[in-house]
């Protein structure tokens, strides 16, 4: 019994150790695809994706942003609410 017990904190301490290098690297993919859009912002596009915030309309600006650079969803709701 101590055996099995001994096996199944291995694999889960593996898991943990697995899942934690995979976030790790979607935290650094995430972070390629913002510098990529924040390369693409010229001034005229800063000053849309400002207007819209200032309307309210958030998601509007981060659709915009994704359309212009391509990137993905959770990178462009970042870049957005950092301007």
């Amino acid at each position: 019994m101590n055996f099995i017990l001994w096996i199944f904190i291995g694999l889960s301490l593996i898991a943990l150790w697995l899942w934690f290098v995979a976030d790790k690297r979607n935290e650094d993919r995430i972070a390629k695809e913002m510098e990529h859009a924040r390369e693409q912002i010229s001034p005229e596009f800063y000053a849309e994706l400002e207007a819209l915030l200032y309307q309210g309309r958030k998601m509007e600006a981060i659709k915009r942003l994704r359309e212009k650079t391509g990137i993905g969803l959770f990178a462009a709701k970042r870049v957005v609410e950092t301007l």
